[in-house]
């Protein structure tokens, strides 16, 4: 792994530089076709060298393993097709390069290693596992606007209209935030989500747009969209980042109940293996219910042997007292 590190680092100065002679319109040297080509077989001596040493079933079990048999196989052809087949005529080149970031990404896999970059992978994740109804709910919401301004300022908002001339949505030069389509529609929501409220929109519908007061949606998206659930949004996720940050030199052992399978298939000489799908924190959750309510039953179970050991203390007494009226009685 190691000595595949320098190999990456040494192949991401060659594709930046070979991006730079593009750039520039350089004519390349003979040298870098021949080292594109060299590192795509260094790929692949080391995919066949990992092969030598693990089984088939226990390579493709991991999924770096999988994007790194993939890309290898696609650079490689991509390399010797470069050096075989004519391309005259064909502009290929620009997919060359664009295979070439796939090297990048290797690259860049590397930097998993480094607990801050794992802490970050991790923390993303389950602030996303962990959102997700209310992020479902302001995807709707935005959804539902999008399709409101398509339908009602579609195609109102254009270069040449004389109305919007002199306002500060044409001197800002903003006509590609439009409602002409979905996805453009869809954009001017995001902007206004993440910039509040920007008068140059309300404004351009105003001036434009043949249902008058038609702009006070802006006004309705800014109050339920922006103030109250894109701020529940943020709210919550500063929350349980918190939460989390607070836990993150914690080692957390998932899935304790596996150890004693795993340990049993490894006496077999064989590998276990699995992947965790899903919100990683509900097992914790599950752990700390199952926690509270052992904790319940045996407050329940302590309680009652000491209502049972007063009950019984009380039979006693009476019984005492009943011997000692029936003591009484003989004696008279």
């Amino acid at each position: 792994d190691t000595l595949m590190n320098y190999v990456l680092l040494l192949n991401l100065l060659l594709v930046v530089s070979e991006t730079a002679y593009d750039l520039y319109g350089w004519e390349e040297a003979k040298l870098m076709e021949h080292l594109e080509l060299f590192f795509s077989f260094i790929y692949v001596t080391e995919v066949g060298l990992t092969l030598c040493v693990y089984s088939w079933g226990h390579y493709w079990s991991s999924r770096s393993n999988q994007f790194d048999f993939m890309t290898t196989w696609l650079l490689l052809g991509s390399s010797v097709g470069d050096e075989l087949v004519d391309t005259k005529g064909l502009n290929v080149k620009k997919y060359m390069n664009m295979l070439r970031l796939l090297r990048l990404l290797r690259v860049v896999k590397q930097l998993k290693r480094l607990n801050a970059v794992q802490f970050m992978i991790a923390t993303i994740t389950k602030l996303i596992m962990a959102s997700q109804e209310i992020l479902i709910l302001l995807g709707v919401v935005v959804f539902f606007f999008s399709a409101l301004g398509m339908q009602l300022w579609g195609g109102t908002l254009y270069a040449t209209h004389p109305a919007l001339e002199g306002t500060e949505y044409e001197e800002k030069d903003m006509f590609v935030l439009n409602f002409n389509d979905f996805l453009m529609s869809f954009a001017v929501w995001v902007v206004l989500l993440l910039c509040e409220y920007k008068d140059e929109f309300p404004s351009a519908v105003a001036a434009t747009s043949s249902l008058p007061g038609s702009w006070i949606i802006f006004l309705l998206f800014y109050i339920l969209g922006v103030s109250i659930i894109f701020e529940l949004v943020k709210a919550f996720t500063i929350e349980v980042f918190v939460e989390l940050h607070k836990h993150r030199n914690e080692e957390h052992k998932e899935f304790q109940a596996l150890e004693a399978v795993e340990n049993e298939v490894k006496s077999r000489g064989q590998t276990l293996h699995y992947r965790v799908v899903g919100d990683l924190s509900l097992h914790q959750k599950i752990i700390q219910a199952l926690e509270e309510m052992e904790h319940e039953i045996h407050e329940a179970l302590e309680n009652g042997d000491s209502h049972s050991h007063h009950a019984h203390h009380a039979n006693g007494h009476e019984s005492g007292a009943q011997h000692a009226n029936g003591g009484h009685g003989n004696s008279h």
